[in-house]
């Protein structure tokens, strides 16, 4: 017969039996009671504590799905029907309205393309092949029904020659005139980054931060011994002034004979990009007038956002450049 004295339980009867006369000090020692006081114990446990008897339910079972804990296969039922959250992504695609076919075709591609297994570099590319699936299906879908309404073209930012130095450069000015800021980066034929600055210029328009920005980097490489060098600009009015196709506009006249001369002394080409291939000039650019003046040597020293566009122009990711005609 068990009892707990101070925490430890003990057969009362055993211990009786094996140490009273053994040790009398026993229960003393673990309980700090007299044997008379066990003994006393001992004759109540025995006269008032009843065994159980083999009518009284020991054990009773309560379904917790119940409120009166009675189980009932509705209330299971219930239970093995709870789903969890759906995935924000799952949510998007079972919708009301969009055709089975059409749901069933997008889950598929998203389970295979973004469980495939490949190295982490490319996985960014795989997590947006989906997205690029179903819009090319979906601008097909309108070119049917409304006719080509929507172009989309791929354009990527590509390598200089061996060799050679590329500047991407870019004017901001929020305004027109207004706070105005330029950007350039300069990168070698493996695509790494040689130098990239943004810093905020007086107040002045587009065109003229535009003008101001070759200028700067042009200086800059022909004083850090460039002499091949690639400039581009999303700007065609720019380029089409340096390279003589179009007349200078007076408020940039100086800039452009400046730029001139700097190309004289050395071999230098001038070039118009997309601006969807221009996006680490115009962040540099951005990156000034929100945040001060910013200058980096070498890649590390460029934020995160840079480093991210540097990797994706080195890795000849494509951008899309989309124009939508209005009929």
């Amino acid at each position: 017969m068990d009892r707990i004295f101070g925490g430890k339980c003990l057969n009362v009867e055993m211990q009786l039996n094996t140490k009273l006369y053994g040790n009398q000090e026993w229960a003393h020692l673990y309980f700090g009671l007299t044997i008379r006081q066990v003994w006393k114990f001992a004759r109540h446990i025995i006269e008032n504590i009843k065994p159980p008897v083999l009518t009284i339910e020991l054990n009773k079972p309560f379904w917790i799905m119940e409120a009166r804990g009675n189980f009932t296969v509705m209330s299971a039922w219930d239970y093995f029907q709870r789903r969890r959250e759906p995935n924000t992504v799952f949510r998007n695609i079972w919708v009301k309205g969009l055709p089975f076919k059409i749901a069933f075709f997008m889950w598929k591609v998203i389970i295979k393309v973004w469980t495939v297994q490949v190295v982490p570099r490319l996985k960014p590319v795989f997590h947006a092949l989906p997205s690029i699936i179903v819009w090319e299906l979906w601008k097909r879908r309108n070119c049917y029904k409304h006719g080509d309404v929507i172009t989309v073209t791929k354009v990527i930012w590509e390598l200089p020659e061996h060799d050679c130095v590329k500047i991407n450069t870019d004017g901001a000015s929020r305004g027109n005139p207004g706070r105005s800021s330029i950007g350039f980066a300069i990168r070698d034929s493996e695509g790494d980054m040689r130098y990239a600055r943004g810093k905020e210029i007086q107040e002045v328009t587009n065109i003229e931060a535009e003008a101001n920005v070759i200028l700067e980097a042009v200086k800059h490489c022909v004083q850090y011994g460039y002499f091949n060098i690639l400039i581009q600009t999303d700007s065609l009015l720019m380029k089409n002034v340096v390279d003589g196709t179009w007349e200078s506009p007076w408020a940039v006249d100086v800039y452009v004979e400046e730029i001139k001369e700097y190309m004289r002394s050395c071999n230098c080409r001038i070039s118009h990009i997309m601006r969807e291939v221009n996006k680490l000039a115009d962040y540099l650019a951005n990156y000034a007038l929100d945040n001060g003046d910013y200058e980096a040597h070498n890649f590390a020293q460029l934020e995160t956002q840079g480093k991210r566009i540097v990797n994706t122009d080195k890795m000849q990711c494509p951008y899309l450049r989309i124009i939508v005609d209005m009929i």
